[in-house]
């Protein structure tokens, strides 16, 4: 039997054959890619470059494309990564990037394509009835061939070499370049006419999607921004993303600008032979970066804001941009990792391999100061939304403002909604998958036998790879479970992929995943404990001294059912009155000037050992109760999370004041992306059943509420674990 070609090789040979067909349709790209190859042959290679095409762009006409699309690529591992809304800018359409998500195929091949789809219903009333017309006289995206050859793939877990060299072939002829659009001379006037024109156009007017663009990576941008015009090439005002700067983060991208193909009008009697230009197709080139951490995007996102407000991106007020960008983050490596800015990984060097256990090192600085153990940023792997609208507009004759503040968040779930009905909920990946990284705790001991401290983004990107395994063993167990359980019916034609991509089969797998990650992560915080008990027992009585500071008994009741609504043990048996003082006392800010802050806690983080160690404060924090009106909580798995509620819904919970940036900064990591800190009104129950309102800070959920669910959190179930 012949092997079959693996994923990563399939995405190499697609996107050898995609630069070779793209040269010779638009001679430009050869040329920019010859310059490419100069400016990077004479700079020091400090990150490895690939000799293929970064990524492309493909623009599809509807849902149903996609859908085809999907399979096509999923063949070659490559998935949909990423939710880019681009009606901001003005563009009517969307779009996500399909990417290899594992190390291993990134390092192989990192080519992907940043496919977007049109939005028919953003487009003008009176464009609607051409535009459905037009889209009618669409082809099919790919050839039936291709179409079973990625069935074929899907069935057998890929293809042989024979079958290889043709699939990407038919991928190729479906992205080829045609001269002969499907539209009247009249037509192409009415969609030039619009203020989006040329992209309806590129979209609409030809029967099959063709390649938009290609980009080459460079190790130096700003020279090949600055080449260009010597080797006969047109480039965009500027290059996208952040400034020039000795240490990149994140994307910067330029191009060419589009150049004028011919094009054939359809056969009409009258028009037969008519020929005219389209402009849209062009070459560009992206330097990439560290990736930022959420609080290092925080503060780019500030810093593009804040410049754009101020309009210093536009001609010679760029240094205005460039030290505002240096202000919030700084242009030096060390700073970035001190700061917790950017993802980095820590690897073994051949010293440290040598050495092993035998080494005097007893935390992870000393090892990286005894030149055995080093570090590297992680590189980002996604898009911006304002450089790729940038990129879109320069090229498309268009001229809109981006709006900074995005899209309506209702536009945005609207957009989602649409492609999560073709790429389903596990589609759009939200964040870059890092490595693990390559310490472990037996290579990293130090003499004594403990292991170094370690950084924030080593314990994230550890973390990430349980979850990934997590996620592969349930899916795993569930195919298992759909052969056993077809096996005992006595069915033997079960479609285990129909099975598998079942709405509620999805939904329950979700459930299964956070549950079971939820629990694994209250276990690990119980074992931490324990082990911190075992390691240092002299700090157990100090630890476990201070409990939660409970109600008066005047304000205690024993009914089963507060304590499972509320998880905690004591609580008042109606809703306290607020005082009248109280309504005409003006909040102040509830950070003072020493950087305290009032935190209100509703789930684990009322348990005051675990709020030690999640924020390392010495002593054990002293909580009080409280709670805030016109919230209300749902379930993530097995933890709760605050949401808007209605004017009258009560949440209660645990009071403390935190003090400190470094423990703020801790709640922050440990709260993780799915949630923001949020200032709020805080009310701080009294004895006497009445309280005090002061300014407070929480964390608010501002993840995906699909993946919420009703139910109640109980703390003392929860400490009982």
């Amino acid at each position: 039997m012949s092997s079959l070609v693996p994923p990563s090789q399939l995405r190499l040979n697609f996107a050898k054959a995609l630069s070779h067909m793209y040269r010779q349709e638009v001679p430009q790209y050869a040329t920019l890619q010859t310059l490419v190859d100069t400016v990077n042959n004479s700079c020091a290679a400090d990150i490895p470059l690939p000799d293929i095409p970064r990524h492309g762009a493909v623009r599809l006409a509807s849902l149903s494309e996609l859908s085809v699309a999907t399979k096509f690529f999923k063949v070659m591992g490559m998935v949909s990564v990423g939710h880019y809304d681009l009606s901001a800018a003005g563009l009517p359409i969307h779009a996500t990037a399909f990417r290899p998500i594992t190390q291993e195929g990134l390092s192989a091949a990192p080519f992907r394509l940043f496919v977007s789809v049109l939005r028919p219903e953003l487009l003008t009333e009176s464009l609607q009835p051409l535009a459905r017309s037009l889209l009618s006289k669409r082809s099919s995206v790919f050839s039936q061939r291709t179409i079973d050859l990625a069935d074929l793939a899907a069935s057998k877990g890929g293809l042989t070499a024979s079958e290889a060299d043709e699939f990407i072939q038919g991928g190729c002829e479906t992205l080829a370049w045609r001269n002969q659009v499907a539209l009247t001379k009249q037509d192409y006037d009415t969609l030039k006419a619009d203020k989006n024109g040329d992209l309806l156009i590129d979209i609409m007017a030809f029967r099959n999607p063709h390649l938009n663009h290609l980009t080459p990576a460079t190790q130096n941008i700003d020279s090949v921004q600055r080449g260009m015009p010597g080797v006969g090439l047109e480039p965009k005002d500027r290059v996208e993303g952040p400034p020039e700067r000795a240490c990149n983060v994140l994307l910067r991208q330029t191009s060419f600008l589009a150049v004028d193909e011919g094009i054939v009008f359809d056969q009409a009697a009258e028009e037969s032979g008519i020929r005219g230009s389209h402009c849209a197709r062009f070459g560009e080139i992206e330097q990439r970066g560290a990736a930022l951490t959420p609080k290092g995007r925080k503060l780019y996102d500030g810093a593009i804001s804040e410049a754009t407000r101020s309009k210093s991106l536009v001609g010679d007020k760029e240094p205005t941009f460039k030290s505002l960008f240096e202000k919030a983050l700084p242009d030096d490596w060390e700073a970035l990792k001190s700061a917790g800015l950017i993802w980095i990984e820590y690897g073994l060097t051949e010293k440290g391999k040598k050495q092993g256990k035998s080494s005097s090192a007893k935390t992870l600085q000393n090892a990286l100061d005894d030149g055995l153990v080093s570090w590297k940023p992680i590189q980002y792997e996604d898009f911006l939304p304002m450089s790729a609208a940038g990129i879109f507009q320069s090229n498309l004759h268009h001229d809109s403002a981006v709006n900074l503040d995005g899209s309506p968040q209702e536009a945005i779930s609207e957009s989602k909604r649409q492609l999560r009905e073709v790429l389903g909920e596990h589609g759009m990946i939200d964040e870059m998958k890092f490595p693990s990284n390559s310490i472990t705790i037996a290579d990293s001991k130090d003499a004594t036998g403990s292991p170094p401290t370690i950084d924030a983004s080593v314990k994230t990107a550890t973390q990430s790879e349980i979850l990934e395994s997590i996620r592969r063993l349930l899916w795993r167990k569930t195919e298992l479970d759909v052969r056993s359980t077809a096996k005992s019916l006595g069915k033997d034609n079960v479609d285990l992929a129909s099975i598998m991509s079942d709405e509620k089969v999805q939904k329950e797998l979700r459930s299964l995943e956070r549950t079971v990650a939820g629990y694994i992560g209250i276990c690990e915080d119980k074992l931490r404990q324990r082990i911190e008990d075992l390691v240092a027992p002299e700090l157990y009585a100090e630890r476990n001294d201070v409990v939660l500071e409970p109600l008066p008994e005047s304000m205690v009741v024993e009914e089963p059912l507060i304590e499972e609504a509320f998880g905690i043990g004591r609580h008042a048996t109606t809703a306290p009155k607020s005082s009248e003082s109280d309504r005409a006392e003006q909040l102040q800010d509830p950070t003072d000037g020493e950087g305290k802050a009032l935190y209100f806690f509703y789930g684990t983080l009322m348990d005051p050992a675990t709020l030690q160690r999640v924020t390392g404060l010495q002593t054990v924090p002293r909580m009080r109760p409280a709670h805030v009106v016109g919230y209300m909580t749902k379930l993530w798995g097995p933890f709760p999370v605050l949401l808007h509620g209605r004017r009258d819904d009560v949440v209660r919970g645990m009071a403390c004041e935190i003090e400190g940036a470094g423990p703020r900064r801790r709640l922050e990591e440990y709260e993780g992306k799915d949630y923001d800190a949020w200032d709020l009104e805080l009310r701080l129950d009294k004895p006497d059943g009445t309280w005090d309102v002061v300014p407070g800070v929480t964390f608010k959920w501002v993840g995906p509420r699909d993946e919420l669910e009703d139910g109640t959190f109980s703390l003392s179930k929860w400490q009982d674990i």
